[in-house]
Parts: structure tokens; sequence; C-alpha cells
């Protein structure tokens, strides 16, 4: 799971010029999301063959490009956030793990059930063992070029001037790729991203941000990512396209600023807003709101900017949890629900759901999908981390607090936090 893939085609018909066929620009640099390598194509059935597909000939291609640096990193499973924990159980349930011994070698040859077995943390593990250990001999270093692998430990750079790898010194251990390449970002310099997971959009419009913030020249970014077509499917075959990211940062910050008022003092905080309703709307640490999508936030975008500054606290990054309750959320729910909710009191969001639960004319669909004060609660504590996590997950807070919605259980699960509260 990752960002709704809604906004991406809202954002490519607001700001077109940010979408390339070619590459937009020569990167200095090159981040590889290895966990998303990982998956086999059609026909490959060895594991060198694997390694040179997956690995070695997108890597070589970017020191074509240009690239001096490429990054290739793997989670750190050890060090991923407990927000990721009720994902992870979802998607343990719709796949039947594959047993596997730790301290098994690889078979000779790919398994068949290889994409199922992927879900075994065990295997999984195994086989980026087996392509950081291959891959440094196979790619094109030389002429100044190093490949640094950031997996279990520090970053460590493989050159041609060194018969051994050298840790990098200066980087923080952290859990999940789609955060860990924010650190080898250089203020400045170009850099190009290998990934399909759209957090990594979300997260480079924020990162581009900081730097604005911090009075610093942001780093030029550039995401690869399979094409959108105008109905934002894919074009049948897997065709691929370049994200502008900073191109996409001034395009939605001038079309926010074209809709409707921003303060001065929200200068360099416009991605945070948009960043606060992506996470809302459902990610890897946020299960969403039921029936409320890209379309629905951005079409009341000139509308929700004004109340997400009142709940915006920019010396913090907090938002305020009953303001985006009643002025976010609510807003968004109710078209969902008009006949119900013109019943009775609908200021607040729990005046809302008093109303609407206890209505004869709510149908059998509608109450299915009509969601809890606490599970409303915890969407937007969560996306109040989330946010957080996407800025700075260096120092972002432990999620198991009642402020972010998330909770230990007695069996010790870390779960969305049933308890959670509209103020």
């Amino acid at each position: 799971m990752t960002i709704d893939r809604g906004f991406l085609e809202l954002w490519k018909a607001q700001v077109p010029e940010a979408f390339t066929d070619a590459p937009p620009f020569i990167p200095a640099n090159a981040f590889v999301d290895g966990q998303l390598r990982l998956m086999r194509p059609s026909g490959i059935t060895t594991w060198d063959a694997l390694l040179l597909c997956q690995f070695v000939n997108p890597i070589n291609h970017l020191f074509s490009m240009g690239a001096k640096r490429v990054v290739l990193g793997f989670d750190h499973y050890k060090l991923v956030p407990l927000a990721k924990a009720p994902t992870q159980r979802l998607r343990t349930k719709k796949i039947a793990c594959v047993p596997w011994d730790a301290d098994a070698s690889l078979p000779p040859s790919i398994p068949e059930k290889y994409e199922q077995m992927l879900f075994n943390r065990a295997f999984k593990a195994k086989v980026c063992q087996f392509v950081v250990s291959n891959i440094a001999d196979r790619v094109q270093l030389g002429g100044g070029r190093s490949l640094i692998i950031d997996w279990n430990n520090l970053p460590l750079e493989f050159t041609d001037e060194s018969d051994e790898p050298q840790p990098r010194s200066g980087f923080t251990c952290l859990g999940e790729c789609d955060v860990k390449w924010c650190q080898h970002l250089v203020p400045g310099e170009s850099t190009a991203v290998l990934s399909v997971d759209g957090d990594y959009i979300m997260i480079s419009l924020l990162q581009i941000e900081q730097y604005l913030r911090a009075g610093e020249t942001p780093p030029r970014i550039m995401v690869k990512r399979v094409k959108l077509q105008k109905n934002g499917q894919g074009t049948g075959r897997r065709e691929y396209e370049w994200l502008h990211c900073n191109l996409l940062y001034h395009g939605l910050r001038k079309a926010m600023h074209s809709r409707t008022h921003i303060p001065a003092h929200m200068n360099h905080a416009e991605m945070r807003l948009v960043a606060i309703l992506v996470a809302i709307t459902g990610c890897d640490f946020v299960g969403g709101l039921p029936g409320v999508g890209p379309r629905s936030v951005w079409r009341t975008l000139t509308s929700l900017i004004p109340r997400l500054v009142d709940a915006y606290e920019p010396h913090t990054d907090h938002f305020d949890v009953s303001l985006i309750s009643n002025f976010i959320v609510l807003p968004l729910l109710m078209p969902l629900y008009r006949k119900q909710a013109a019943l009775g009191q609908t200021r607040t969001l729990q005046n809302f759901l008093d109303t609407v639960s206890t209505s004869s004319s709510l149908t059998t669909r509608q109450r299915s999908k009509l969601p809890t004060a606490s599970a409303l609660a915890s969407t937007i504590r969560n996306s109040i981390w989330t946010v957080l996590y996407w800025i700075d997950a260096k120092n972002v807070p432990n999620p198991v607090q009642t402020k972010y919605g998330f909770s230990r259980m007695p069996n010790g699960n870390v779960e969305r936090d049933p308890r959670a509260s509209l103020v």
C-alpha cells in the first residue's frame, strides 16, 4: 500500500510539465529502491539473471546517465517503524507465508513460489544478502563512480580505489527505503530515484520544502515511475515516465496560492498541508476515510486550505485534532450521508456520527461503511505522525502514544488505537 495514485493523476493534470518521458536533467546521484526490485520479471528463473536484470543493468544505466554515486537501499526490518505493524499484518493475512529456515542456503534456482516466499522475511533477507554480496563486482565502477549499499548497518561505499568497502559516517540507521534515501540527498545536487512507490513523490516534495525552510538550495529530484494515462491507469504494458519533483513542488504551490489566500507565515509550509490530506486518504500507516479519495479532497481544496492553516502549528509541524475532525474530515464525509446528516446538528464530527448512525434512512451499505469516532480519530492522529515521519524520519517520535493514534495491545501487537479520541 502506498499513497493513492489518484493524487498523481490529479497532479499530472495540474502540472503536466513535471512529467516527461525522458529524464529532465543529468543526475549527479541516484537511489535505487532494492525492495521493489526484488520482484521477479516474467521469464527470470536464475539468481544471476535476477541480479543482472533487476540490479546490475539499472545501476549501470544510472552511471551511463551521468550519476557518480548510486545508492542501493534495502529495508532494515528490525527498524521498520511500529506504525507499520497493522499494514504488515494485513499483508501477511492475504498471502500465506511459505516456511523458510533462516540458516538455509538459497536453492540453486529461483523457486516457483518465489513471490509468495518473499513474504517470509528470512527468505527475503537471504535474497538481499545475495544481491549485496555480488552486486559490487558486477557494476561499472571507476572514473570516480561509487556504489553505496544501505542495508542493515551504516552505508558501505564501494569504489575502485579501495579493496574493501568503506563505511560512511554521519548516517542514522533507518528501517524503510522510503525515508532512508533522504539522508543521501545533497543540497544543490541532482538525484534520480528508481521506485514506483508513490510515497517517494510526497516525501520528495516535503524534502524540497525542508531545504527551502532552512534557507538552503534544495536538491533537484526526479523519480522514475510507471506512466499514467489520463484515466489514471497504466498504458497496458510497462511504460515509465520521469517526474521532476521540483517542478511539481512549484506548480502545486502556485496552484494553492491561486485558489485561496495563504498567510505569509505559511511560506514553505504548503506541502505540509498537502501531505496531511494525502496521508488521511490512506497510506502504509493510515487506514484512510471510507468513500473519500483524492478527487473528493482536491475538489474541495479551496475551502480546505484555510482550515488546514488554522489547524497547523508551524513550530512543531503538528495539526490540531479537533480542527481537522470538524473542518476537514466532516466536510469530506458529509456528501456521502447528506440525506441523513440534514436531519440533525452536524457542526462537529461527533454530532454528525451520532445523527447518521441513528438515522432510519441509512442503508445497509452506508451503515457498513460508516466509520466509528475512534476509527476516524486514529486516522487523523496516524496522519499527523505520518507527516512527521515523512519530513524527518531520523527524529520522528514513537508512534505508540495516545496523540498519534497507535496503541500496544495486551497481546503485544501494535494496532490503531481503538480508544482514540476526536479531541
